[in-house]
């Protein structure tokens, strides 16, 4: 005779994040202006879910990258927006 054992049932966590793209690209927007930072020769390239900090201490952010027009090499713009906290920073150079 075979039995059969239940399982219980994993719990589904949601995985959206608390702040959206649009909102979070918003906010990016808004710290660019109130930084005076001039994006007009530059296009956003990139926009991504990233865990942002070191290995101990990583926080979910939205992570968005502007390139220049022309193309030059290290001639960018990254704002990093926090999910959690909805702190916007730019991050150091590389």
């Amino acid at each position: 005779m075979k039995h059969v054992v239940e399982l219980p049932v994993p719990r589904r966590e949601s995985r959206r994040p608390g702040l959206s793209l649009p909102a979070a690209l918003k906010l990016a927007e808004t710290y660019i202006a109130q930084q005076r930072i001039n994006i007009a020769p530059y296009y956003l390239y990139e926009a991504k879910y990233v865990l942002y900090g070191s290995k101990d201490d990583q926080d979910p952010s939205w992570f968005f990258w502007w390139v220049k027009e022309d193309g030059m090499i290290g001639d960018y713009v990254y704002i990093v927006v926090s999910i959690k906290t909805k702190n916007v920073f730019r991050p150091p150079s590389m």
